[in-house]
């Protein structure tokens, strides 16, 4: 038995429609798609690709932000986790553990099975979705170049028999459908691997640059549903197609850019110390998105304390979570946001959300920090708590899952791993926080009962609110956001 993974970086389950997707949208007739998945937080790519390799939240697999503060960078700067250079010297000085958590692949190569991935994203997206390729000798392809992929994985020689890669491109399509041809003219009959995945990066570079559910984004989502006909086609011409299970998800979705704020530069006209990187005068480094990260200088509880209380009172704040909440009023623990990492920033938090639906029809809006993407519902973003940016696709169809099911128990990220372990037969990593969806098996066990969970916190005007699910073990974030005064 086999798998093949068709990842739609960013796809909203409200789009994966007959009128956007019809090859998918036929295909998932026949699947078992879990029609309550979510994501993880922060609700960011690379975070969601460690996720998916590990079956582990971000607190056991410590990628906790596409960015964050780093000190083995040795500059005071953030880990860009998108930057080739700095992802060799960062993994290099960390002893080789960037990801802190066992992955699927290891999982595989321990019982002698392999898995393969071709990402058309950003290095970090390469890297984390397949994380310790180079020591395990296994192929993982990056559009971004040598540098980015595994050695296995022989972009050199690829240059030379497929021409070199597309530039990049809004809508990234070119990149993709190059990558599609690469995964299955060349790595899936050359390898024949266990467990393989193409990761495609649209429909999200169009969300973020055209806007989430654009004409122009939508063209992408048709291009991408073409390279997922080309995967349905290649395993029909399999001689063992009987026994290719396929799944085909999202990491995340997108939320429309309601506004911007100058995080940033709201914090030192305050008087606070805050900059993008460490120096001798900053006492907070920031990182400011949808969601956004504070490191605080040795830690002071006198600053952390001071910090929060500002953050409380700002009308634009959606979400606070800290590490140590006894020293940040009105904050949740972070550990409930499952990114406790020894990596996390003291302070995390989000932006304000709503529900309001946009000239393209969805719902679903944030407010960003000071960042280039477009404002006014132009661009797109995630990161965050919302709805629009946790709900995600997730569908299983082959030998191993039950035809045409619907499951509504809660499911995530997290899962996939166990789940195709299981499907395979293979002991399962006791250290992934996932479960084996077995609801959704051929032979499925019962549903677990699904329980949930609120969590309320706030000072002054400020409140907030976080809503969980659990089942079979595990508690999946649902939504989070600010609480306005009735």
């Amino acid at each position: 038995m086999r798998f093949i993974i068709v990842g739609f970086d960013a796809l909203r389950p409200e789009l994966a429609t007959p009128d956007h997707a019809p090859n998918l949208a036929a295909w998932m007739e026949k699947a078992t798609r879990f029609v309550n998945a979510r994501s993880v937080f922060p609700s960011e790519t690379k975070v969601a690709m460690a996720s998916i390799a590990t079956g582990s939240w971000p607190a056991a697999h410590g990628i906790v932000a596409n960015a964050y503060y780093e000190p083995a960078t040795g500059d005071g700067k953030m880990f860009d986790t998108g930057n080739v250079e700095q992802l060799r010297r960062v993994t290099e000085a960390n002893f080789g553990a960037l990801v802190t958590a066992p992955t699927l692949a290891g999982a595989l190569a321990a019982a002698g099975k392999s898995y393969l991935t071709v990402s058309t994203g950003t290095a970090g997206n390469a890297r984390f979705l397949n994380p310790r390729a180079r020591d395990l000798g296994g192929v993982a392809y990056s559009i971004l170049g040598a540098e980015a992929s595994s050695p296995a994985a022989d972009f050199e020689g690829r240059v030379a028999e497929f021409g070199p890669p597309p530039s990049a491109a809004v809508p990234n399509v070119p990149r993709c459908q190059y990558g599609a041809r690469l995964f299955l003219e060349h790595y899936l009959p050359r390898f024949q691997p266990d467990v393989a995945t193409l990761w495609l990066s649209e429909p999200d570079i169009s969300f973020h640059y055209r806007g989430v559910g654009s004409p122009e984004s939508l063209e992408a989502l048709a291009a991408m549903d073409a390279i997922f006909a080309d995967v349905l086609a290649w395993r029909a011409a399999q001689p063992d197609r009987d026994d290719i299970n396929i799944v085909a998800m999202s990491d995340h979705g997108q939320a429309a850019v309601m506004g911007r704020v100058d995080v940033i530069g709201e914090m030192q006209a305050a008087g606070f110390r805050a900059d993008k990187v460490f120096g001798p005068d900053i006492d907070y480094v920031v990182l400011a998105s949808s969601s956004g990260n504070i490191w605080v200088r040795d830690d002071d509880p006198g600053l952390i304390a001071a910090m929060a209380a500002w953050l409380t009172e700002r009308e634009w704040l959606g979400m606070l979570f800290a590490r140590d909440p006894s020293l940040a009023e009105g904050a949740l623990p972070l550990a409930l946001a499952q990114s406790d990492h020894a990596r996390a920033p003291v302070l995390s938090f989000l932006l304000r959300t709503d529900d309001a639906v946009t000239r393209f029809g969805l719902a679903g809006r944030t407010l960003i920090g000071a960042d280039p993407t477009p404002e006014d519902e132009t661009g797109g973003v995630h990161g965050g708590m919302h709805p629009s940016e946790l709900c995600n696709v997730m569908a299983f169809e082959g030998p191993a899952f039950a035809e045409g099911a619907r499951p509504e128990t809660p499911a995530g990220l997290v899962d996939v791993a166990p789940t195709i372990l299981a499907a395979l037969e293979l002991a399962p990593i006791s250290a992934m926080d996932g479960r084996p969806l077995r609801e959704g098996f051929r032979a499925p066990a019962a549903a677990p009962q699904t329980d949930r969970l609120v969590h309320e916190a706030g000072v002054g005007a400020f409140r907030q609110r976080l809503e969980q699910v659990r089942a079979g073990g595990v508690t999946y974030i649902d939504r989070g956001g600010r609480v306005d005064a009735s």
